[in-house]
């Protein structure tokens, strides 16, 4: 077991090593933005404890998605984008450290649909599928990164609805799609896809000693991604896409599940 200080170590090493123009650029992000960075050190970590070859993709000149992954299944690009402690904290009801007294919060579903946004065009120049990964270190990042937050920010935020003036009204769950990450309403009514430039999105919740894992895939993106990549992830995707009478229904691969934990391991150079 190691700590995630040892895996920023040993990322600089390998960088060092094996990129040298990204070691200084690495360094310089360690400085200015150290969240940032050790995401994209306990990333690439995770991805290699995952039996996939990973190599840095982002041109220092041009940019691009900072990894390639390669797998007997194929290729895919991941991104790295972190949401800071402090930017996590500014949303209703949330601190970094839990309070003792009973309080209420929202899901990161604005934040995810946004950095989703932002890194879209990013990630529409290279024909493979491509993840985005995002990340927080937050106190609370095991509920804001967890099943019902991947499930609100697949479909968006969930309303409870029902008829009035029924003596036995039927509940539903309803969704205005307004923070979806992968579709949106059209002026018509209708359902479409939206950002499919991105295959999917990989939600990470840095600790200490672990990362903790879920998956939610695209309905229609560019490049599908498969699974059969990151097989002990547990994914979450529509079940019939196009909707069907305006109903999305969504599963998740496996039953039952739960962030997938994996720890810390150090990078080899």
């Amino acid at each position: 077991m190691y700590s995630l200080d040892e895996v920023i170590e040993s990322y600089k090493r390998y960088l060092k090593k094996q990129y040298p123009i990204h070691h200084q650029a690495f360094c310089n992000r360690e400085q200015a933005n150290p969240e940032s960075a050790r995401a994209e050190a306990a990333v690439f970590a995770m991805l290699r404890m995952e039996r996939i070859d990973v190599s840095i993709f982002e041109k220092p000149s041009s940019g691009g998605a900072d990894f390639l992954c390669t797998s007997l299944d194929g290729s895919f690009l991941v991104e790295v984008s972190s949401l800071t402690k402090e930017s996590v904290t500014e949303q209703p009801g949330l601190s970094h450290v839990p309070a003792e007294s009973c309080s209420s919060f929202g899901f990161l579903t604005h934040m995810i649909r946004t950095r989703a946004s932002k890194k879209a065009p990013q990630l529409s120049t290279v024909q493979m599928p491509r993840l985005l990964a995002v990340t927080t270190e937050h106190e609370w990042g095991a509920a804001l990164l967890g099943t019902l937050a991947a499930e609100a920010t697949l479909v968006g935020n969930l309303k409870i609805g029902f008829t009035q003036n029924s003596s036995d009204p039927e509940l539903k769950s309803m969704t205005e799609l307004e923070e979806a990450a992968f579709f949106r309403f059209t002026h018509e009514g209708t359902v479409e896809a939206c950002r499919q430039s991105i295959s999917g999105l990989l939600l990470i919740h840095i600790l200490a000693d672990e990362c903790m894992v879920l998956g939610i895939l695209h309905p229609e993106p560019r490049f599908k991604f498969a699974i059969q990549h990151l097989s002990q992830i547990p994914f979450l995707r529509v079940c019939c896409w196009p909707p069907v009478q305006g109903r999305i229904e969504i599963e998740w691969v496996i039953g039952h599940p739960q962030p997938i934990s994996v720890m810390h391991w150090i990078i080899d150079e």
